[in-house]
């Protein structure tokens, strides 16, 4: 339903939750940017709208594409306003570990509180997500704002939705980790060389960006691709599994799943 520009609370995401720009007008969410690049040219993620051009860009040009957080003065030019009008804000943003977006955003509630112009009615959240999750957190805090709920009583709402949340996804190629710095090439190259579908999933984003342990979900794996898992079995805030249609899971691979710490569920 339209959301009444007196809601008490109003919301503030950045865009790389991906939800589209009619449902976040529906919700009263208010859009901050993330920049992305690509051969030289930096733009506004959310200016981007020819997506299927974008990634035929990506896929001939051979280079990553980067990315940066808003400023902190992106931040400010969104949150002013709202505070102006006595507003309450929850501010929801991408996991901090593989992103500053959370940082900016706490660095400006912090200027408008030394301002006195009312930092202290932001409330940022870590999403400790991305994407789908992180939409259907904005979506649950939106809810509660559109109820009357409180700033805080906002920010609970989506950790309760953080907190049954889970998620996996599947990517048709290793090209985009490899040059992104998510695996390295030989990883890349023996899993594209096998024909490796990883399943992924954030479960927890490590605030550093040492390499650890990915866990493994236990499919079965065949003799060819058993020994891939332990060259592809640490990813930094990825898990990885592999699929295979086999049933029996060769005993040198249990000794490999013990040695990262992980049991085959039952």
């Amino acid at each position: 339903m339209p959301v009444s520009a007196s809601t008490r609370t109003a919301i503030v995401a950045d865009t790389t939750s991906y939800l589209p720009r009619e449902l976040l007008e529906r919700h009263d969410v208010h859009p901050i940017s993330l920049y992305v690049g690509l051969e030289g040219v930096q733009e506004r993620e959310e200016e981007i709208t020819d997506l299927s051009a974008f990634y035929e860009r990506l896929r001939t040009s051979g280079e990553s594409v980067t990315t940066s957080q808003p400023s902190v003065g992106d931040f400010l030019a969104v949150y002013e306003p709202l505070l102006a009008e006595g507003r309450e804000i929850v501010s929801i943003h991408l996991a901090a570990g593989i992103s500053g977006t959370y940082e900016s955003a706490v660095q400006a509630c912090e200027r408008l509180t030394a301002d006195g112009k009312g930092g202290e009615r932001i409330h940022v959240c870590d999403s400790r997500t991305g994407a789908g999750g992180m939409g259907l957190m904005i979506l649950g805090a939106a809810r509660a704002a559109e109820r009357g709920a409180s700033g805080a009583e906002t920010k609970a709402a989506a950790d309760e939705v953080r907190a049954n949340l889970k998620i996996w996804f599947a990517v048709d190629t290793l090209e985009y980790l490899r040059r992104g710095g998510r695996i390295g090439a030989a990883r890349a190259w023996i899993g594209s060389t096998l024909a490796i579908k990883p399943i992924l999933t954030g479960l927890q984003i490590m605030p550093s960006v040492a390499w650890v342990p990915a866990a493994i979900i236990w499919f079965g794996l065949s003799d060819a691709t058993y020994y891939a898992v332990v060259l592809l079995g640490a990813v930094p805030s990825i898990a990885i599994g592999l699929i295979s249609g086999v049933d029996q899971i060769p005993p040198l691979f249990h000794r490999v799943g013990r040695v990262l710490g992980r049991a085959k569920p039952s």
